[in-house]
């Protein structure tokens, strides 16, 4: 049912297509997701789980007479048998998003806008190290007349395998998912991903932002814990700590499952494994201060919302199972 998504031919596609029409809902409905998400994820749009109720139905209004689609499920289902463009969708859910045209201080300076226009986006392609692949990518993108701003090729000689950095320039979010699709038919490569720099950069400063945060928290409570009264609300100060552990921790995880495809469809489970070892992190923090300040709190009240937390992450993580099983 992954076939669509990363067969190389039109001929293969179509008969994948015509397979496709008479397997279950199910599966359509899977392979319509996975292929929605993956326009989703190169328009740098987040999760299509995050498109908005009132998104959803004016594209349910707008599809309803061609394909009698009667809600989200009867859309994917359409993508996944092939009868809907998942870029057609995209233009109909967000018209004005494929680029973002307001700039602020910060992405002015760190990725400017052509003086054409034109968008420059990044693009990371993987491909087996073969005599040749580089010819056939960059003939791909000539094809299209676009400029190539920069261009940057790692090698891996013992793993025969090649990664190309480069940063185009293009007209339409249509164009880009056109040459993403033209460079995934090319034999040796291994994958294709649009990269987005301004991400990556408010994650980290995300990310920094919480180190600090459980870092300066331990100071604090010490000086608290010198004034008069401290006991009188030490408990208060490890309830805090505990759901600010909740909300850190799904915040993170929602951070990078939105914007870092490559952690959210990595088979080492790469995102869970740091959604846990940042909770696990600040939980020990907060075991720490117990243990050294003497706070005092109700042991039910804690363990109680710890429990919560992980019960929380744990579910989330057999949801995740769940879907990338089906």
């Amino acid at each position: 049912r992954e076939w669509l998504i990363f067969t190389k031919t039109n001929l293969a596609k179509n008969k994948i297509r015509e397979a496709l029409r008479k397997t279950s809902r199910k599966i359509k409905l899977s392979v319509g997701k996975k292929i929605l998400q993956k326009e989703f994820d190169r328009a740098g749009l987040g999760l299509i789980e995050e498109i908005p109720r009132k998104k959803i139905k004016e594209l349910i209004v707008k599809k309803r007479d061609e394909l009698n689609c009667k809600n989200l499920d009867d859309i994917l289902i359409a993508i996944g048998e092939g009868l809907l463009d998942p870029t057609n969708i995209i233009k109909i859910i967000y018209p004005n998003k494929y680029f973002q045209k307001k700039q602020n201080w910060l992405t002015h300076k760190l990725f400017p806008q052509t003086s054409n226009g034109k968008t420059r986006v990044g693009l990371k392609i993987k491909a087996i190290d073969k005599l040749g692949a580089g010819h056939d990518i960059l003939s791909i993108l000539s094809t299209q007349n676009l400029n190539i701003y920069k261009l940057k090729i790692t090698t891996r000689g013992l793993e025969n395998v090649f990664t190309m950095h480069l940063t185009i320039e293009i007209d339409s979010f249509e164009q880009l998912s056109y040459i993403c699709e033209k460079l995934e038919q090319v034999d040796e490569i291994i994958e294709v991903r649009r990269q987005f720099g301004e991400k990556k950069i408010r994650f980290l400063l995300v990310a920094l932002a919480t180190i600090l945060m459980w870092t300066i928290h331990p100071i604090v409570t010490y000086y608290l814990s010198k004034g008069n009264g401290f006991h009188e609300y030490s408990d208060l100060i490890v309830y805090v700590g505990i759901i600010m552990l909740f909300f850190l921790v799904d915040n993170l995880k929602r951070i990078t499952k939105r914007n870092f495809p490559i952690f959210r469809e990595s088979r080492n489970n790469v995102l869970w494994l740091l959604t846990f070892l940042i909770g696990n992190f600040a939980l020990i923090t907060i075991i720490a201060e117990i243990y050294f300040y003497e706070l005092r709190f109700n042991w039910i009240i804690v363990f109680g919302l710890i429990l919560f937390v992980y019960a929380y992450l744990v579910s989330e993580y057999v949801e995740y199972k769940i879907e990338s099983n089906n």
